[in-house]
């Protein structure tokens, strides 16, 4: 149950760390075209670097989970591990 965590956290990993570069991605792009567009050249590099925060933002989770979230789920599983491993002794008394 333990390893299936693990692999389910990854996958939700990938699928958010591709999103969140798409996003990214997205943003930029659309900052750059505003810099090519010099309507208000204060207004666009608001604009532009709110778009740039917002798409890293959007990395949070993804790094929050390579970085951070699997750790505790690993560690779990090493204690399974030689939790299963442990000699035990069953004495009766009468």
């Amino acid at each position: 149950m333990n390893d299936l965590e693990l692999r389910q956290l990854f996958k939700l990993g990938r699928i958010t760390l591709i999103i969140g570069i798409t996003f990214l991605m997205l943003c930029i792009g659309v900052g750059r075209i505003l810099d090519s567009d010099l309507v208000n050249i204060h207004v666009t590099s608001l604009v532009r670097e709110s778009l740039t925060i917002g798409g890293w933002v959007a990395m949070w989770r993804p790094m929050q989970i390579y970085l951070y979230d699997w750790w505790p789920i690993k560690r779990r599983s090493v204690l399974l591990v030689r939790l299963s491993n442990i000699k035990v002794d069953i004495k009766f008394s009468a």
